[in-house]
């Protein structure tokens, strides 16, 4: 299945925000014709910058959730799954940044993470990896529920 490594905190608001808060495009300096689902992998890096500016954003929306600290961002993972619907240079969402944006939607979030090394671009993951991780995940989840 195709996958795009994200720096966080962008993942996490792609995956976690509640969905009036939700960030629903990823800000690219390249485009793509890929079209459909892909993975979400949370890459090993920190956009400081980029934190700093979302809680500020989220402050001014309204949002009073809570906002995970650097050190508590997952890293290294695929934490979900969401569909690119079209790529745009027009800001059509609060979370345009440009100068492409790949319209999100159909987003989940991984109840457990799935460690992944991450590359640059869209690239693959085999799919026969993901439902066996996918399948352990179950698994544990329902030893530790009884």
């Amino acid at each position: 299945m195709k996958t795009l490594s994200i720096k966080q905190p962008w993942a996490w608001a792609i995956c976690n925000l509640p969905d009036e808060f939700k960030k629903d495009i990823e800000n690219r300096t390249w485009t793509t014709k890929h079209r459909g689902e892909f993975l979400i992998h949370a890459s090993k890096g920190f956009d400081a910058d980029g934190y700093d500016r979302m809680k500020w954003y989220l402050h001014e929306l309204g949002y009073t959730g809570i906002i995970p600290l650097k050190k508590e961002f997952t890293y290294g993972a695929l934490i979900g799954k969401t569909r690119l619907i079209e790529v745009t240079q027009k800001p059509r969402s609060r979370w345009f940044e440009g100068p492409y944006g790949f319209k999100l939607n159909r987003t989940i979030a991984f109840n457990t993470p799935i460690p992944y090394k991450g590359q640059l671009n869209f690239f693959n993951v085999d799919n026969e990896l993901i439902l066996k991780e996918m399948e352990r995940v179950i698994i544990v989840e329902k030893s530790n529920n009884g």
